[in-house]
């Protein structure tokens, strides 16, 4: 397998996909709500939460075998929570598929209950082998870089809290792996609801999710931790999806093309501060169109500065803009710092204030439009 690289997301959306209107809006919710759906998606479909994990799993198979076809050996890292679960069934799965699989695991697999038990037993079941301790996975780069695939299930959902010092140790030891990862639900030690992480967390290729988008996934700093994204419901009915209120809405990808390519991790401070300087009295509505322009154009920040009598007129329309009134082009100056460029002439009129403007903008060292 090639070295791991950054690649593109994308949300792969089945017709099943209940929650998407009809312009391609998709709800997140937070780990709260999280747990009310996927018991009320198991109540739904008449699953228990066993048979629900089942499905997850296979989802998360499925999706790793067309990602990965020639994939011929899959090293599967699993917690002891329903994250680790999944991960049971995707190992089974990929045994009974011929493909080579070890299953590494984070504590003594005894302590693991619930439906993960019996997706573990299941597993047992089939490989007839015990599973090995995570630490044996990092024991050489040999062990490490063996496989053609990384499966992490180490934790889900769950994880609130800045990684234990052990758990963080095995994702940093991961950073260094030549094979591709793919996360289930979302990369282990990232907070699902896109609170502040200072931790290590899991740098996956590829992370697929289920039931819904989690915001972390969506939004937020850790965004280069996702790699491309599938969201898999499951087969989740709709109503279901509707009785639960989302904490944040985003645009399927297919809309992307819209828009011109940026950072996962982008902001508005990332694409420059644009400052338009004009408009004197009577034709405020020149500047106030350059400023628009700027907006739609791409500008992460724009700063109008106008006549007075402009700025409430401003606001109303383009709250977004920073609009400054100016009467004594003297205090322009302060508003020259910290500007990427300048646009000056819409409405700047050829009196006195207008000249002084134009005066202080060609003194400064920032392209001036």
């Amino acid at each position: 397998m090639s070295a791991k690289k950054s690649i593109q997301s994308g949300y792969g959306l089945g017709e099943s996909w209940g929650i998407v209107d009809r312009v391609g809006i998709l709800p997140c919710y937070d780990t709260e709500n999280m747990r009310q759906l996927d018991r009320r998606s198991a109540l739904a479909q008449g699953l228990s939460e066993y048979e629900l994990m089942i499905k997850a799993g296979e989802a998360a198979f499925r999706a790793l075998s067309e990602k990965w076809p020639e994939a011929a050996t899959l090293a599967v890292l699993c917690g002891r929570g329903n994250n680790g679960g999944d991960g049971w069934v995707v190992a089974r799965l990929a045994l009974e598929a011929g493909l080579g699989c070890d299953v590494y695991v984070t504590g003594d697999p005894s302590d693991i209950t619930g439906s993960a038990q019996c997706a573990h037993a299941r597993w047992a079941a089939v490989s007839g082998t015990a599973p090995r301790p995570i630490s044996a996975l990092f024991s050489t780069d040999v062990a490490l870089n063996q496989y053609d695939l990384i499966v992490d299930a180490l934790v889900g959902i769950g994880m609130t809290h800045r990684p234990r010092p052990e758990f963080e140790d095995w994702i940093t030891a991961l950073a260094d792996a030549q094979s591709p990862i793919m996360s289930l639900d979302i990369p282990s030690g990232l907070s699902a609801d896109g609170g502040p992480s200072s931790g290590a967390a899991i740098r996956a290729d590829l992370t697929m999710t289920f039931i819904a988008p989690k915001p972390v996934l969506l939004t937020g700093p850790r965004l280069d931790h996702v790699g491309d994204l599938i969201i898999d419901p499951l087969d989740t009915p709709p109503s279901t999806y509707r009785e639960i209120t989302p904490v944040a809405l985003a645009l399927r990808n297919e809309h992307s093309g819209w828009l011109p390519a940026r950072s996962r991790i982008a902001h508005k401070g990332s694409f420059g501060h644009v400052l338009v300087i004009g408009g004197d009295t009577g034709m405020g509505g020149a500047a106030l169109l350059a400023a628009a322009g700027a907006l739609r154009g791409g500008a992460g920040l724009v700063s109008l500065a106008t006549r007075q009598c402009h700025v409430t007129a401003a606001l109303s329309r383009y709250p977004e803009v920073m609009v400054r009134g100016i009467e004594d082009p003297s205090t322009l100056q302060d508003l020259l710092t910290g500007k990427d460029v300048i646009v000056i002439g819409p409405g700047l009129g050829q009196d006195v204030w207008g000249q002084t403007c134009l005066e202080l903008a060609l003194k400064t060292s920032m392209p001036v439009v």
